[in-house]
This record gives structure tokens, sequence and C-alpha cells, in this order.
């Protein structure tokens, strides 16, 4: 029997997706964002695209800041994670 096909996720998609959701959710500029991260607004652009992605520093910096978890940014869900089911908790293991 063949497994059935495991979703493959777009961890740069999901991230900017969110990022920029996250930051006009919230009303605050480019300008203000790459301030709080201590980054440039040429950094902060690129993430929102999707054509970079930060550091692990950066990263750390980015989930205390906005309160999105890893989990969600990795699958590019909104609310509570399903962690018995989360496919990138799953491939850390």
């Amino acid at each position: 029997m063949i497994p059935p096909a495991v979703p493959v996720f777009s961890f740069r998609k999901n991230f900017a997706r969110m990022f920029r959701g996250w930051r006009l959710h919230n009303g605050l500029p480019l300008k203000a964002v790459a301030a709080d991260l201590g980054g440039s607004l040429a950094a902060i652009q690129t993430w929102e695209k999707g054509t970079r992605f930060p550091g692990e520093r950066r990263l750390g910096k980015i989930i205390r800041y906005t309160g999105i978890t890893p989990c969600q940014y990795h699958c590019g869900r909104v609310g509570p994670c399903p962690i018995s089911r989360c496919p990138f908790l799953r491939s850390l293991r």
C-alpha cells in the first residue's frame, strides 16, 4: 500500500505571508518594524516578499516580537497549532 502524499509546505512563502499580514493587521509601517527589530528597511521588505529569509538570531526576535510560533510560520495556520498533527514538529523528530 502506498502512503498518502504529504503536503509540501513552503516555509519562506508562509513566513512572508504571515509576517506581512501581522504587520498590516497591527497597522505598523515598515520603518517601525525595522527599527523595533534592529534591521534595515530593505531586509524587512525582502522578508515580506519571500525573496529572503531572516537568520536564526533575527528569527528569534521576530517570533518574540510578533507572538507567531515557528510552527504557525511553517504551516501557515492561524490559531492554535495542532501539535499532534504538525508536520513541522514531526520533521524535527
